[in-house]
C-alpha cells in the first residue's frame, strides 16, 4: 500500500498500490517490521505482509527524531543501470529537500534503534524422519565430490526435483570429516521454484571443527542471523511467501561473520497450500 498523495512520490509517479514502476525497483529491497510502533502510524510504502505473520510492514517511512527528520528507505537505490531505482532515489531525495518533508509522528527512538539494527536468528528446525518424502525439492550438496572444486550442478545429488532448477554462485563444492558442502564466505543459492508457490525451505549447516563460521543469511531482502553452528550441525528453518515466488526466483545469499566459511550441506523445500 503506498501513500501516494504523499510528496515524496512527486517524481515517482504511482497509485496507491504498487505498480510495475516498483516490481521493476524492487531487487534487493527489504522491508522492516512496525509492529510493534503506534497503531496510528502509516508507513509511506507499506508491503502488505503474508497472513500467516499479520504483520505491519514499512519499506519507506519517515519519523521525526529529536530536532531533525529521518526518511527510511528499504529499496536499493543505487543499482546500476536501473533507472527505476534512480527514479526513485530522485524522488525522495527532492521530497527530503523541500519543505513538504514535515513527518507528523515522532516514533519512540527505543523501537526505532531496535527495528533498524535488529537482524532476526533463523529458526532453527529438527525435521522429522520423513519430512521431506513430500519435499518439492531436496538436495544433498556436494555429494558426488571427494575434493574441494568450484561448484559445478554435477557436484550434488538432486534427490527431488519436480519443476525446481537451481544454481549455486561463488561458492565451492568441498568435502570435510564433518561432511560435504557447497562452502563460500559470501555466495548465492539462486532457487527458480513454481511462480506463486509458497512453504518453507529448510538448510542444513555444518561447521569447520578448527575454523568454526557463523554469518548472515538473506532470502529475498529479508535478513537472518545463522546464530551458533555446532560442528555437529543444524537445521533452520526460513519462511517462502508466496511474493518470494511470482517471478519464479528465489535467491538465498549466504555471507560470513568473519574469515571462517559457511557450509551448507543440504536444501530442501517442503510446500504449503
Amino acid at each position: 500500500m503506498i501513500d501516494n498523495k504523499s510528496e515524496a512520490f512527486r517524481f515517482f509517479p504511482t497509485t496507491n498500490a504498487t505498480n510495475w514502476q516498483w516490481l521493476k525497483a524492487m531487487p534487493g529491497a527489504r522491508y522492516f517490521n512496525l509492529s510493534n510502533m503506534p497503531k496510528s502510524f502509516r508507513p509511506l510504502a507499506q508491503p502488505v505482509s503474508d497472513f500467516h505473520y499479520n504483520e505491519k510492514l514499512g519499506s519507506i517511512f519517515e519519523t521525526k527524531v529529536g530536532n531533525g527528520k529521518l526518511l527510511i528507505c528499504g529499496y536499493a537505490l543505487k543499482q546500476k543501470n536501473n533507472a527505476y531505482a534512480h527514479q526513485l532515489f530522485y524522488s525522495l531525495i527532492a521530497y527530503m529537500k523541500s519543505p513538504a518533508f514535515a513527518p507528523r509522528e515522532q516514533l519512540p527512538l527505543t523501537l526505532l534503534k531496535t527495528t533498524l539494527a535488529t537482524v532476526p536468528e533463523a529458526v532453527p528446525a529438527t525435521p522429522l524422519p520423513n519430512q521431506f518424502q513430500n519435499a518439492a525439492f531436496f538436495v544433498k550438496a556436494a555429494a558426488n565430490v571427494s575434493a574441494a572444486k568450484d561448484w559445478a550442478a554435477a557436484d550434488d545429488s538432486v534427490v527431488v526435483g519436480k519443476k525446481y532448477q537451481y544454481h549455486i554462485t561463488s561458492a565451492y563444492s568441498v568435502s570435510q570429516p564433518q561432511g560435504k558442502a557447497w562452502d563460500g564466505t559470501n555466495f548465492s543459492i539462486n532457487l527458480q521454484p513454481p511462480a506463486g508457490v509458497k512453504g518453507y525451505i529448510y538448510l542444513y549447516l555444518i561447521n569447520d571443527a578448527k575454523r568454526k563460521g557463523e554469518g548472515t543469511i538473506t532470502i529475498e531482502g529479508r535478513e537472518l542471523k545463522t546464530g551458533t553452528i555446532p560442528v555437529s550441525g543444524k537445521w533452520i528453518k526460513i519462511f517462502m511467501m508466496r511474493e518470494d515466488t511470482n517471478d519464479g526466483k528465489v535467491q538465498i545469499e549466504l555471507v560470513s561473520d568473519g574469515p571462517a566459511p559457511l557450509l551448507v550441506n543440504q536444501i530442501a523445500v517442503v510446500e504449503e497450500d
